[in-house]
């Protein structure tokens, strides 16, 4: 008895850390599925805040400020977009790639609705608020994807 403990034993903790394993498993953790996942959620905070940005829109007072924090999270946005395209360039997932090609028709519609605002306010924050519902849509796409 007293020679089969440490084997038993051995066993044992071999099973236990690749269950463990097995449990803690992230899926794909490639070091670019890693960068392209990351720069989703990034993508997904800059959402979160042209969605408030819009709220902002409203004021005249905020505008600017507004305006100016709206063009700095598209254009990181659209700096992650081709990294996120690259990677489903590589990876072959054309749901991936149309999901980025409506978040980029939305974001250059949002982007023409900026361009409008100081000029007739009045049209451009209805433009403004259905590109980014339209790029929340094909980002809520391509989050579930991953």
């Amino acid at each position: 008895m007293i020679k089969f403990s440490p084997l038993i034993l051995a066993l044992t903790f071999a099973l236990m850390t690749g269950s463990l394993a097995h449990a803690m498993d992230d899926g794909d953790m490639r070091p670019e599925y890693v960068a392209m996942r990351q720069d989703v959620l990034a993508m997904d905070a800059n959402m979160r805040q042209m969605e408030l940005d819009v709220e902002d829109l409203k004021v005249q007072t905020r505008c600017r400020d507004a305006l100016k924090s709206m063009d700095r999270n598209m254009s990181e946005m659209r700096m992650r977009m081709h990294k996120v395209g690259d990677y489903a360039d590589l990876s072959g997932n054309m749901s991936m790639k149309s999901s980025l090609n409506r978040l980029n028709r939305a974001l250059t519609d949002t982007l023409q609705g900026v361009g409008q605002c100081l000029r007739d306010q009045g049209k451009a924050i209805p433009m403004i608020q259905d590109g980014v519902k339209r790029m929340r849509t094909a980002l809520d796409e391509i989050r579930a994807g991953i």
